[in-house]
């Protein structure tokens, strides 16, 4: 394999969509000016007392077949901070205090085989023990809804277990090394030379971080992935990241792959240290055109940084969030590989 530096435009040979660019490429909620939002107002109760919280979520279709963005956003409307606030759909790992009228929000574009996503529950947790349900738009795979909606004919992705694809992932999934996700398979004939980004952002008030990850269909297949990161002046961030430092070094093999990773894990460094809001792009990698590809999911580790009084940084929260990237590797990690 050979790295590739080209233009990121490579990607967009497919004209976006205004729905998808609203939603998938946004620095904030706006779901809203989307055609079929979902806003709930519901509480978390505690010893008798109720703490007011919105629930919104909202979707487009994306920049290729069979992929759809979502976006998710909580607040807070009342005055008080709500300790340990926590929604899968935007949190993944580890609960938030949300402070009063404190929004956080979250965007996904995640591969299915539908063609439309679902309406499905949802649970939001908080305070000690508290917990609310709501409902959300999610594809029908993550919402374990198969059966209510007809999948397409020829799909972009198919999904099959982890362990199914690899047996070096099977036999690492059979010693507790990695979980045994479903992952979504590129199917390359369906694709028709065309796929389409996946993509995260996870913004608060400490900042914003967003992820993307494509793959141009070629005489070599190309994959690159990007960071883009917007902070107050005078913060900083810290991303680390086990699935794309090893990614990085060029691996031909699973089992290169996963001692990457594990080395990654046994001394972490900084993926990225930015003080500037920027992008930060990857050195294309190159592969064979026979080279299976897949999406998976994989925690990154954010590490927001703030000045004290004297001028020093300062750790002011840790975030660890799952995102989505393409793969030559069906690999999916857990929170086991959050660094903080």
């Amino acid at each position: 394999m050979a790295r590739y530096w080209v233009a990121t435009a490579l990607f967009l040979t497919m004209s976006p969509a205004s729905a998808a660019q609203l939603v998938c490429g946004a620095d904030n909620y706006a779901g809203d000016h989307t055609a079929d939002p979902l806003n709930i107002s519901i509480s978390l109760s505690e010893d008798g007392k109720a703490y007011p919280i919105h629930a919104s979520s909202a979707f487009s279709e994306s920049y290729g077949r069979n992929l759809l963005c979502f976006q998710y956003q909580i607040l807070n409307s009342g005055n008080e901070t709500i300790p340990l606030v926590f929604w899968n759909l935007l949190d993944d790992y580890r609960a938030k205090d949300l402070s009063g009228q404190e929004s956080r929000f979250r965007n996904r574009t995640r591969p299915t085989t539908y063609d439309r996503p679902i309406k499905a529950p949802t649970k939001i947790k908080g305070l000690r023990s508290a917990e609310t349900l709501a409902q959300a738009w999610q594809t029908v795979e993550d919402a374990n809804r198969t059966r209510e909606l007809i999948a397409d004919r020829d799909p972009v992705f198919s999904f099959a277990k982890a362990s199914s694809l690899d047996q070096t992932v099977a036999n690492a999934v059979k010693f507790g090394f990695l979980p045994d996700d479903n992952i979504a398979v590129v199917n390359d004939k369906a694709a028709r030379g065309q796929v389409g980004p996946v993509s995260d952002a996870v913004g608060s008030g400490d900042g914003l971080v967003l992820s993307r990850s494509a793959i141009a269909l070629k005489e070599k297949i190309l994959l690159a992935n990007f960071l883009r990161v917007k902070i107050p002046p005078g913060s900083q961030v810290k991303i680390f990241s086990p699935f794309l430092s090893a990614l990085m070094k060029e691996p031909t093999k699973t089992a290169q792959f996963l001692e990457g990773i594990y080395r990654y894990t046994k001394e972490p460094t900084p993926l990225v240290a930015i003080s500037d809001s920027k992008e930060e792009q990857f050195p294309f990698i190159a592969y064979d055109a026979a080279q299976k590809f897949y999406v998976v999911e994989h925690p990154i580790t954010i590490e927001w940084q703030t000045r004290d009084s004297i001028g020093s940084l300062k750790s002011s929260s840790v975030q660890c969030v799952r995102i989505a990237s393409y793969s030559p590797f069906p690999v999916s990690l857990n929170e086991r590989f959050c660094v903080r």
